[in-house]
């Protein structure tokens, strides 16, 4: 199962990175003390896939 996700997880994940390569950070500041939605939405994805990795301790 594992390997039959890689090829589609890793083409959005992909795309997910040349979306923030090419965001710009002026259009996304907003003048609040609050977090930006999408850097909420990429910390949730980071802890999500850290939670996933846990089982295998390779550290990779």
């Amino acid at each position: 199962v594992k390997l039959s996700l890689w090829p589609r997880f890793k083409m959005v994940f992909d795309l997910h990175l040349n979306s923030l390569r090419n965001a710009n950070v002026k259009t996304l500041w907003e003048d609040d003390i609050h977090p930006h939605y999408v850097m909420r939405r990429y910390a949730e994805f980071t802890a999500s896939l850290i939670h996933l990795n846990v089982d295998y301790g390779d550290g990779k």
